[in-house]
């Protein structure tokens, strides 16, 4: 079954994780994904990760992981519980320089979807445009905003 991940900015509205339980909704309800990947640095993460323990509970069949870029040993994991964490073996080999940057292509080479909240520059802008290279299909919420 297809999967989705996720990008977007540390600081994002209050209201936004309407338009993330939508789409993700959306793509349980029509079969299209089943499998989820958020990472664990702000506030849109923070927002997505109540989005899926909500959809997990309405739908058991789903899965989904907070991907780290750090060990939990070197980073605090800010909000997810050890049982939703991944750390892949390639992002944990990597300088800690480039954990993010390596976690954020991992979940895009596992990904069909991805829903974001990009608007400005920076790194949510950066996957953002990486995942539409890529053909994956993308929806950025902050479309819908401006």
């Amino acid at each position: 079954m297809p999967s989705c991940t996720f990008f977007g900015h540390r600081q994002c509205p209050d209201d936004i994780t309407n338009a993330v339980e939508s789409s993700v909704e959306m793509l349980i309800e029509y079969g299209l994904a089943d499998t989820f990947y958020v990472g664990n640095q702000g506030g849109y993460d923070s927002s997505v990760l109540k989005v899926l323990r909500r959809m997990k509970e309405k739908y058991p069949h789903i899965n989904y992981s907070v991907v780290l870029a750090y060990h939990p040993s070197v980073r605090e994991v800010n909000f997810a519980r050890p049982d939703e964490t991944v750390l892949p073996e390639e992002v944990a080999a990597c300088h800690p320089r480039f954990a993010i940057d390596k976690r954020n292509r991992w979940m895009l080479s596992k990904s069909d979807y991805a829903i974001c909240y990009a608007w400005k520059t920076g790194g949510a802008m950066k996957f953002t445009e990486l995942a539409v290279k890529q053909g994956l299909k993308v929806k950025n919420l902050a479309e819908s905003k401006t």
